[in-house]
């Protein structure tokens, strides 16, 4: 982007349009050397007709282009204001990046891969020191001394789609006293440690690949209330490592084949840890000082030289704290549930997949250990029969929506709802429910498309509201819209890949009149400012 004053542009281009009757517009402006990052005049010509809305709309954007602009990514940071993008082409830049302003940095495959920041060994290659950054899409290497491929001091970024490999003696991705970060789908290999926290609270790590660092995958050092989920932490000396880590949730992570550790906790605390394989470690899970109040369960524990060790003064829980639905050898239970050791020995005389004796953690015990792998209780139901209305999927019914509506924005098949105050709406109404005055339950499922304001970014979860009552018009519900690894992704969702979120209320069927019928609604909620798409077939109900 050149470097243009928007206020005298304007001017030039309003004076020009009148001179000449709209053919052409000449105008003077400043551009940063390239070479030097310092400012040079140039002219431009930009013909007439719709030519001035679209110059307008180029200049409101701030975008800047490296290296068209700037040679340097550097210098394109020290000349951009807040809430300008950067677009950097490939190639490799041989500098130290500081970006002390709210700036969007996208890196673009050009036809050489992504764009490389190179440390030179001294330093971090990237530092987000200002808050509200994001960075997608750049490849951040040969930082050393205690650096990072990507070094976080500042809170409320987005770290998405980046690669931060070869760091000796040093991270790949570093949180360093810095909060509410998300920090999804990159690559941290290669480094001394994949990913740190230190001194950070309420970050999301998901779906990043932390494998085959020299230390730890993984590692929460006096950090709480992050969500560290969907990443793959195999091959390191240590998976995940918690120190002094505090109610943390650590969920659906692989961390296998590592040399001594697949997940390690050192006094640490009052952590969720579900979900999660570790397998073909010298050390499955490994607690050590005063590591209690720790809630682990629907784990795979497998083929670990030792499954687990828990010091004498770990004291923690081994087992869900509510019973949970489950399917075992084609039959419904509902119990406490373990994890799945591949050691047990034990017994199940009544099929129910529970171990008939506990499975030891000394000096502990996981009191419902599992006679398979988690995922063999959870698997789908693939049966189909036709019932009249819904698909019955098994014991679970699935209705369509007979009709929809929406006031949002149509593109490529999706009505998008923009800023709360435009009202925007999806509605969806249904007929063929079923009535009761019990106690059961329907299941309003939402599968939506979800990205932020800023950027049209991918990776975005959010909250929106939505009315279900016939009876109290007025009331809503709040509905998170939590956004799915593209892996786990439909076919039909590919227009908006990495953007798809879905999302569940659970209503009594007390609530649905006696017809049978249904209407559903949903809209933006305030204050989140994420942008929210709908359609037809994006909103289900199903029943047991």
């Amino acid at each position: 982007m050149k470097s243009v004053k928007k206020k005298e542009l304007f001017a030039v281009l309003l004076v020009s349009v009148i001179a000449i009757s709209m053919v052409a517009v000449c105008s003077s402006e400043t551009r940063a050397n390239p070479e030097t990052g310092a400012g040079t005049a140039v002219g431009s010509v930009i013909t007439s007709g719709n030519n001035m809305d679209s110059l307008a709309t180029y200049i409101s954007k701030g975008v800047i282009y490296v290296p068209d602009d700037y040679a340097k990514i550097q210098w394109a940071v020290d000349n951009a204001t807040a809430g300008d993008t950067i677009i950097v082409h490939s190639g490799t830049y041989y500098e130290n990046v500081n970006v002390t302003r709210q700036l969007i940095l996208r890196g673009v495959d050009t036809g050489g891969g992504k764009p490389v920041v190179d440390a030179g060994g001294n330093g971090s290659a990237i530092t987000l020191s200002a808050d509200g950054i994001t960075l997608l899409g750049f490849t951040a290497t040969n930082a050393s001394g205690g650096a990072a491929g990507i070094n976080v001091t500042s809170n409320n970024n987005t770290i998405t789609g980046n690669t931060a490999r070869n760091n000796k003696y040093g991270r790949g991705i570093y949180l360093d006293h810095s909060s509410n970060n998300t920090v999804t789908d990159n690559n941290a290999s290669n480094n001394d440690w994949g990913i740190r926290l230190r001194f950070s609270l309420n970050n999301t790590i998901a779906n990043n690949n932390a494998s085959n660092n020299q230390y730890y995958g993984i590692y929460p050092y006096f950090s709480s209330g992050n969500i560290i989920t969907n990443n793959n932490a195999s091959n390191n000396k240590c998976g995940i490592y918690l120190v002094y880590a505090r109610n943390n949730i650590i969920t659906n992570n692989t961390a296998n084949n590592s040399a001594d550790y697949g997940i390690r906790l050192y006094d640490s605390d009052s952590n969720i840890i579900t979900g999660n394989t570790a397998s073909n470690n010298e050390n499955g899970i490994y607690l050590r000082q005063a590591s209690v109040s720790n809630k682990i369960y629907l784990n795979n524990f497998v083929n670990n030289n030792r499954n687990v060790y828990s010091y004498y003064d770990s004291i923690n829980i081994w087992n869900s704290t509510e019973p949970i639905t489950y399917q075992y050898n084609g039959s419904s239970f509902t119990d406490y549930m373990g994890n799945y050791w591949s050691d047990y020995t034990g017994s199940d005389v009544d099929g129910d997949g529970i171990g008939d004796t506990p499975y030891s953690v000394d000096p502990d015990e996981d009191g419902s250990p599992l006679m398979v792998p988690v995922e063999e209780y959870f698997k789908p139901i693939e049966d189909v029969s036709v019932c009249y209305g819904p698909v019955c999927y098994g014991p679970v019914c699935v209705l369509s929506a007979d009709s929809f509506n929406s006031s949002g924005d149509l593109i490529d098949g999706w009505y998008w709802l923009k800023d709360v105050e435009y009202g925007q709406y999806g509605k969806w109404t249904f007929s063929g429910l079923p009535t009761s005055t019990s106690d059961g339950f329907i299941y309003i499922r939402f599968d939506a498309l979800v990205t932020n304001k800023a950027s049209g970014g991918s990776g975005y979860s959010t909250d929106v509201k939505v009315y279900y009552d016939q009876h109290d018009p007025d009331n809503f519900a709040e509905v998170l819209l939590t956004n799915l690894h593209p892996e786990f992704q439909e076919p039909r969702h590919t227009k908006g890949w990495g953007y798809s979120a879905i999302g569940w209320i659970e209503v009594p069927l007390k609530i649905i009149p006696e017809s049978g019928e249904l209407s559903i609604e949903l809209k933006r909620l305030s204050p989140h400012t994420e942008h929210v798409a709908v359609n037809k077939e994006c909103c289900t109900i199903e029943w047991h």
